[in-house]
């Protein structure tokens, strides 16, 4: 299908893209504060023959961001237990959401 070809050729420009500016101060700052990529688009970028460091580099990035998802995961699963349900939530109220998004590759993540 063309558009799909389409689609495949500009998901690799980006992930080009994405590798060459990686060491960017500004471009690693977005990034890491992003929810960063979803599994699908993790695999066209670590797919690449890239520059071996930049690789090594989205990846330790990309590591944090997902640590950070699941210690909000964690902490959603604890005030799931009846003795913590008074407490308020924060940003971990829809973690379990945003975390199924971006194992499935949903944009709207």
């Amino acid at each position: 299908c063309p558009a799909c070809e389409y689609r495949r050729e500009r998901e690799d420009a980006y992930a080009d893209a994405l590798l060459q500016h990686i060491e960017d101060p500004v471009m690693r700052s977005r990034f890491a504060a992003s929810a960063g990529l979803c599994a699908p688009h993790l695999r066209v970028v670590l797919g690449r023959s890239a520059d071996a460091a930049a690789l090594e580099r989205l990846r330790s990035m990309q590591e944090t961001i997902w640590e950070r998802l699941g210690a909000e995961l964690d902490e959603f699963i604890r005030k799931q237990d009846a003795q913590f349900t008074g407490e308020a939530t924060g940003s971990e109220r829809d973690s379990w959401s945003r975390a199924a998004l971006l194992i499935a590759g949903d944009p709207r993540i």
